[in-house]
């Protein structure tokens, strides 16, 4: 008994797309729009950190009246002696310690010889 072609393709049913195939396309739209909208809230504050650091003038540390505007540090200075030295009364020394740190762009321990811009109007 030989099987002909019209038998064959008569028991063939036309192939739909699963409801499995449908959720599959859905979930990797609802993941395409969910990416999108992170990397939008990322951009956008990333762009306005930008605005505030170019329009945020720096630090509201001062040194003060009549301090240096920089000094160079000698064998045994520290950035904290010269927190003591030139911090106004009622300034954090460790608030002060790091604007110096942020306006002269020092990571580590500062060397002997090296020319600190201290922290003032216009300075940092």
């Amino acid at each position: 008994m030989a099987v002909t072609y019209e038998e064959v393709e008569a028991s063939f049913r036309p192939v739909r797309p699963s409801l499995g195939a449908a959720r599959i396309r859905a979930r990797a739209r609802s993941r395409r729009r969910r990416v999108a909208r992170r990397r939008l809230s990322t951009g956008v504050v990333m762009v306005t950190i930008v605005v505030m650091v170019l329009m945020g003038g720096g630090s509201s540390i001062a040194s003060r009246p009549g301090a240096p505007s920089s000094v160079v540090l000698k064998q045994g200075d520290t950035l904290w002696g010269l927190a003591e030295r030139f911090a106004p009364e009622g300034i954090d020394k460790r608030a002060y310690v790091d604007a110096i740190y942020a306006l002269n762009g020092i990571s580590g321990a500062p060397q002997a010889g090296l020319r600190i811009e201290l922290p003032g109007p216009g300075r940092g």
